[in-house]
């Protein structure tokens, strides 16, 4: 199962806020299961919003994003956004948040969303 994980950030009406300007992200972690390795149409549906994701932080909203990735592991975190950059930011997180959400609905058993506050 994939589990994508929400950090400092809330979805209200489904659509995604910010809790707090420091350490928002997300997380997606896991494997689909849903075919062979390299052939599985819902691991390669989340990898690819989600990597689009940080990209489109980086260079549409020009936000300083740390990445890590692996296998079966990706994870974005965001700190201090500007003021200036709130709107991109929740744009482009209501686009991640969007589509992760349409993947869910075609695929329910395959993947798990997770909101979190930092402690």
């Amino acid at each position: 199962m994939i589990t994508v994980k929400l950090n400092n950030l809330k979805v209200i009406k489904g659509r995604v806020s910010l809790l707090n300007n420091s350490n928002v992200g997300l997380e997606v972690s896991g494997h689909a299961m849903a075919g062979k390795h390299g052939e599985d149409i819902v691991c390669a549906a989340v990898s690819t919003v989600a990597q689009t994701t940080a990209i489109s932080l980086i260079e549409l909203a020009e936000i300083k994003v740390k990445i890590k990735q692996q296998d079966g592991f990706l994870s974005l975190n965001c700190h201090n956004i500007k003021e200036a950059q709130f709107e991109k930011f929740l744009t482009i997180m209501n686009v991640f948040w969007i589509g992760v959400r349409e993947i869910a609905k075609l695929y329910p058993d395959k993947i798990k969303t997770i909101e979190t506050e930092d402690q």
